[in-house]
């Protein structure tokens, strides 16, 4: 991670977890998973419409009205799981978090599906040389995804189905097929808000907004022309790093046509793999150095487990070539 700490981590609340985290990541904010709160609402509460206040983005103060509603709702003032959670609040409710960038992660889920993934290749009687043949086997499969994906985000062409098609067609050609799907959402959201408010100031442009006859929750974006600059109180571009449906309509207010560079991540892009610079501090090997150097490593651990007795030469050779391997391959 070249010194590089972690933003945000999302774990499944276990405490030796959580002390590790505050120890060695003193500033990554941690984050409970949003699927295991689910299961423990069901278990200690019994009904899935307490998660409401949990999972849904909200002030302060508006948190704490709906907690104690929630908590009369349901009768559980003396439910010894629900005042832990409360004092644990900053760990899971989305007003304490949506601040942070988590990339669009709530819960542990694609850790766990990545375990599943790996379970069809591996299983406890392997010998050393077939556990790195697997791992290349899975590893192989999940390349093959991903070129899978880029192939059809590159050759794909969306058809436009929104009433902003020159803001779709941009996001159309700049992010990636799935993400283009999320941000077709934030779009087609945008239809649904009505302007309350313009505030003209000298170098910015505020906007209010509310949801066409439906409640009376209102959100603010403050525009800056001269930077591009949009900062909204709904704050999904600082958790996802997607522009949402208030910016859209604000770019619709200004009349533009391209999503402006302040609210495209590159992450999300068709060209996020591309690095025009390298850090300094990272180590590049050719690609054929690499392989080189796992082959020999594979092939002395085979010798080491079946062929050659385990000699002290021998060990040393494989403690070597498996060395050059972590080195050269894993980049240390």
């Amino acid at each position: 991670m070249h010194g590089k700490c972690p933003i945000s981590v999302v774990t499944d609340g276990d405490r030796a977890m959580g002390k590790a985290i505050s120890l060695v990541m003193p500033a990554a904010v941690h984050r409970l998973c949003s699927w295991h709160l689910e299961r423990n609402v069901q278990t200690n509460v019994g009904d899935s419409g307490f998660t409401h206040c949990m999972l849904t983005y909200m002030t302060e103060s508006e948190f704490e009205t709906q907690w104690l509603k929630a908590i009369e709702t349901f009768g559980v003032q003396q439910n010894e799981w629900v005042k832990l959670m409360y004092c644990k609040r900053k760990l899971w409710a989305e007003t304490f978090l949506r601040n942070t960038f988590f990339g669009g992660l709530r819960s542990t889920q694609r850790f766990e599906s990545i375990n599943s993934f790996l379970n069809r290749f591996l299983h406890r009687r392997l010998k050393l040389y077939e556990f790195m043949n697997h791992i290349d086997k899975a590893m192989s499969r999940l390349r093959n995804n991903e070129m899978k994906d880029d192939f059809d985000t590159i050759n794909e062409h969306p058809v436009l189905v929104t009433h902003l098609l020159q803001l779709e067609k941009h996001a159309a050609e700049v992010y990636t097929r799935n993400t283009f799907a999320w941000v077709r959402d934030e779009i087609k959201s945008e239809a649904k808000l009505s302007i309350l408010n313009c505030v003209d100031d000298m170098d910015s442009v505020t906007y209010t907004f509310k949801k066409f006859s439906v409640g009376d929750k209102t959100w603010n974006v403050r525009y800056t022309p001269s930077t591009n600059i949009f900062k909204c109180s709904c704050k999904m571009f600082n958790t996802t790093g997607l522009p949402c449906s208030h910016a859209f309509s604000v770019m619709k207010a200004m009349n533009q046509h391209h999503i402006p560079e302040t609210l495209i991540l590159q992450r999300w892009t068709k060209n996020a793999k591309d690095v025009s610079e390298l850090d300094s501090s990272s180590t590049v090997t050719a690609p054929d150095v690499m392989q080189l150097a796992r082959s020999a490593s594979l092939q002395m651990i085979y010798l080491f487990e079946t062929i050659i007795p385990s000699t002290m030469l021998v060990r040393k050779m494989w403690v070597y070539n498996f060395q050059l391997y972590v080195n050269v391959y894993m980049g240390h």
